[in-house]
């Protein structure tokens, strides 16, 4: 009985130890969303501290291309980037922004040389941004959102009809009580607004019954939706 005994607990420390390591295994190994990279704090940091002093910033910056807020805003140096075909999300190695700042392409060397190694932190930042999709999460343009105004139009305008997302259609319906429904409906996340359904599936990312609604992220309506959850998707 006493060697019974013995073997049952051993039998319940090493069972122990097992979960224990399975514990943590699971803490040190298991998945962690990290955020994703922000345009308007991240990367413009990343221009500021390698890219502005003296060349890329003023009256005549260097390759007409100005990275500085300060000549015009932060959705004015995303445009210039965007005009200027310099990110590709679809191919991120052989962005113009990346082949420069490396100036690893022979075929159109940058005249400053090299700026960022492929491996500092702040290629990987770049790097990163235009994997995520080259979003501008700027909202200094639109600083105050409403929900009962600028947003009432254009769920009028995209939304409504058809047997869609007005009373007694498809949740969340936004013809009345919109704040209540919206928020039943889980339709947005304020720690990460771009995540939101309610972007995701007027994009068409996430599956929707209706048709696409907005083209793309720079589309002004929907930005002006992500904007008011950034701003903390308030009842205003």
């Amino acid at each position: 009985m006493s060697q019974f005994k013995t073997i049952f607990r051993l039998g319940l420390s090493f069972f122990g130890a097992l979960v224990l390591s399975s514990c943590y295994f699971d803490k040190e190994g298991g998945s962690s969303s990290s955020s994703q990279v922000s345009f308007s704090s991240d990367v413009l940091s990343v221009f500021n501290s390698n890219c502005t002093s003296g060349c890329h910033s003023g009256g005549t910056p260097s390759g007409s291309l100005s990275l500085s807020s300060a000549d015009s805003s932060i959705t004015g140096v995303y445009s210039s980037l965007n005009t200027g075909s310099y990110f590709n999300t679809s191919n991120v190695a052989q962005s113009k922004l990346l082949t420069q700042a490396a100036d690893s392409d022979s075929g159109d060397p940058h005249s400053a040389g090299e700026i960022l190694a492929t491996t500092s932190s702040g290629y990987k930042t770049l790097e990163s941004w235009i994997s995520e999709g080259a979003f501008n999460d700027d909202c200094t343009s639109t600083p105050s959102v409403s929900l009962s105004t600028d947003l009432a139009s254009i769920f009028s305008g995209n939304c409504l009809g058809s047997g869609c997302h007005q009373s007694g259609g498809v949740n969340p319906q936004l013809d009345a009580n919109v704040y209540t429904n919206i928020q039943s409906a889980q339709a947005i996340d304020t720690s990460s607004p771009r995540s939101s359904s309610l972007l995701r599936k007027s994009l068409g990312q996430d599956s929707h019954g209706g048709s696409t609604i907005f083209a793309d992220e720079n589309v002004a309506n929907w930005r002006s939706i992500y904007c008011w959850i950034k701003q903390g998707g308030s009842d205003n």
